[in-house]
């Protein structure tokens, strides 16, 4: 049987479990329209927008 756990490594996984919670809902949940997305769905619209507008910036800049 293992060692019983520290307080902070307790505390530690209950945040751990909060936040997957928060994130993964958000995730599924972004698909409808009525809930804002989650941190994953944030981070991939991001990359998203940055990649399609890297040329326009480049061809505004040459003008």
């Amino acid at each position: 049987m293992r060692p019983d756990a520290s307080h902070l490594q307790i505390a530690l996984n209950y945040a751990l479990y909060i936040f997957a919670y928060v994130d993964f809902y958000g995730l599924f949940m972004s698909r409808s329209p009525d809930f804002k997305p989650g941190h994953a769905e944030i981070a991939r619209n991001h990359e998203v927008r940055r990649t399609k507008h890297t040329n326009c910036d480049r061809s505004a800049t040459n003008l």
